[in-house]
């Protein structure tokens, strides 16, 4: 389980008027750059002066339409730093560093409050909404969430379709991001009716080779009370998040205050690198406290069901 073995947190509060701030990695390789521009809020990733995600908007629509993507003001930009490490029960590490540079960004609107917490790790980006509970608002149900990740038309990634009957069993696409539709995956990848598959999207995690040479996967972290995230492209190198809806169209109900999952964008400079990456695990929250563990043992197991995706090729089948 986490257990911190060492924390230090520097906090910086003041009110903002500035339209742009930043945050760097403890490494200092990457950079979030925060925007502020007509009532919107956006964000920005940079990685040795490479830009890895460019200018994006953020934001969560509600029912009774309360956009909080638009007519905006940022009030307060809360910094901090956390130095921390953890021991997993098993695994290829025995020791886990949570490391990582943390800005809070305060929002109003009109009355109403909203926040934005972005954490910058050595290995990636991530960030989550919170909205709290407060008297005007009547409803925390999610119609929408406005979250962009705006990439390069030539990037290229490796997805699969989501909104689909066969969920996660696909064979992969490797295409570029303007690509991804139920059409060519449906004529490029596996034969069967693009019909049958669901609006325009692909499932996270979601891979992809920049054209500037960095992998980049774009994913989601400590999912709780929410639903799922796929993306869905809307055109020149732009995704946006694509939650999956109830039966009657809302993407998220809730009784009462919003913690999204963290948004994760995991950044390598190879592929390999990116299974290095314990940024996922260390945005999870830790297990309660007096959690047993102790019927937990390592183990193998040899399938042969997957071998069967793409193929129909099965020799072990009478």
């Amino acid at each position: 389980m986490k257990k911190s073995i060492l924390i230090i947190i520097i906090s910086l509060l003041f009110s903002c008027n500035s339209s742009q701030d930043f945050i760097t990695s403890p490494d200092s390789k990457i950079k979030l750059n925060i925007h502020k521009k007509n009532g919107s809020l956006f964000y920005s990733i940079e990685k040795n002066n490479e830009m890895i995600v460019n200018k994006s908007i953020l934001g969560i629509l509600l029912k009774n339409n309360l956009d909080f993507s638009k007519d905006i003001k940022i009030n307060k930009i809360s910094k901090s730093k956390s130095y921390s490490s953890w021991s997993p029960m098993y695994g290829e590490e025995s020791i886990i560093k949570n490391e990582y540079n943390e800005i809070l960004v305060s929002l109003l609107k009109d009355e109403l409050q909203a926040s934005v917490i972005f954490r910058v790790f050595n290995d990636g980006v991530a960030f989550k909404y919170i909205i709290p509970n407060q008297d005007n608002i009547l409803s925390y149900d999610i119609i929408d969430e406005k979250t962009e990740f705006n990439l390069s038309p030539d990037d290229k990634a490796w997805w699969i379709p989501a909104f689909s009957y066969r969920r996660y069993e696909f064979l992969h696409a490797f295409s570029s991001v303007d690509s991804i539709s139920k059409k060519y995956f449906s004529e490029n990848v596996e034969d069967i009716s693009y019909d049958s598959l669901g609006v325009d999207a692909a499932h996270t995690p979601f891979t992809l080779k920049k054209k500037n040479g960095f992998y980049v996967s774009i994913h989601e972290a400590n999912l709780i009370n929410y639903s799922s995230m796929t993306l869905a492209p809307r055109g020149n190198g732009s995704l946006e998040a694509e939650l999956y809806p109830w039966s009657d169209g809302t993407k998220v109900k809730l009784e009462s205050e919003i913690i999204s999952p963290w948004r994760t964008i995991q950044i390598a400079d190879s592929s390999s690198d990116l299974l290095l990456s314990n940024m996922i695990l260390n945005l999870n929250d830790d297990p309660e406290e007096g959690s047993d563990f102790s019927w937990v043992k390592p183990g193998k197991y040899m399938g042969v069901w997957w071998e069967m995706i793409g193929t129909n090729e099965s020799t072990w089948w009478p």
